[in-house]
């Protein structure tokens, strides 16, 4: 089964409406019994569910689900032969994308990006011990207790708490693998990419996966 098949019908499945949900997730699986390809695209759609539709390699449609903001106008499902009206703003918003990273604020215990994170703006990250988050959290706690700044630094493979969650499981593992620094390093180029740690609320490119390797793989070469 595709995945990214599947990560389209849970979209639906778990959003549409019940007068639109059936034939929604029968089109996408017609789509997929007759070898289509789906690809998320960035650029200018980066926070948005938007994905091109490939058929033998190449591009036959776009299809936008859910569209926020000024996209809301399109939801919750619209279909487009070419992205082009878009070109004109992709380049002005990979700009303001670029400059979000706080590469000061580092990685957080557990394996999350706080240097990505843009649900507080005035935290400071979980080392410094005003995280509002702090009283709670199993693995800020284990870590104080083992003596070690990270969860990447403990020589357990842990999936406590934090680390049940794939996101900060794989960041962890990634950066145990081949240190903080890389990491920052790959989370920063993809940034400049167009590829967004939060797009909806908490959840973001990163969180499109379900297979540890195929998600570390992904912050390694971006794509």
């Amino acid at each position: 089964m595709n995945c990214k098949y599947e990560i389209l019908a849970n979209i639906v499945s778990n959003t549409f409406p019940p007068e639109l949900r059936d034939n929604t997730i029968d089109f996408f699986t017609y789509l997929n019994d007759n070898s289509i390809k789906f690809e998320r695209i960035f650029g200018y759609w980066k926070n948005q569910f938007y994905w091109q539709v490939n058929y033998k390699n190449q591009s036959i449609c776009y299809i936008l689900i859910n569209g926020t903001g000024y996209e809301n106008r399109f939801a919750p499902l619209t279909i487009w032969t070419d992205d082009s009206l878009s070109d004109k703003d992709k380049k002005t918003k990979h700009k303001k994308r670029r400059e979000m990273m706080k590469r000061e604020l580092g990685i957080a215990r557990c394996g999350l990006a706080c240097c990505l994170c843009s649900e507080n703006d005035k935290c400071t990250g979980c080392n410094l011990g005003d995280c509002p988050d702090k009283d709670w959290c199993e693995n800020r706690k284990c870590s104080i207790e083992k003596g070690v700044a990270h969860c990447y630094e403990c020589d357990e493979d842990c999936r406590k708490t934090m680390l049940s969650k794939m996101k900060p499981y794989a960041f962890t593992r990634f950066a145990k693998q081949y240190g903080k620094e890389y990491l920052l390093d790959c989370l920063e180029t993809n940034e400049k990419k167009g590829i967004v740690y939060h797009r909806d609320g908490i959840f973001g490119d990163y969180d499109d996966f379900d297979d540890v390797e195929k998600l570390m793989d992904f912050i390694k070469n971006g794509e």
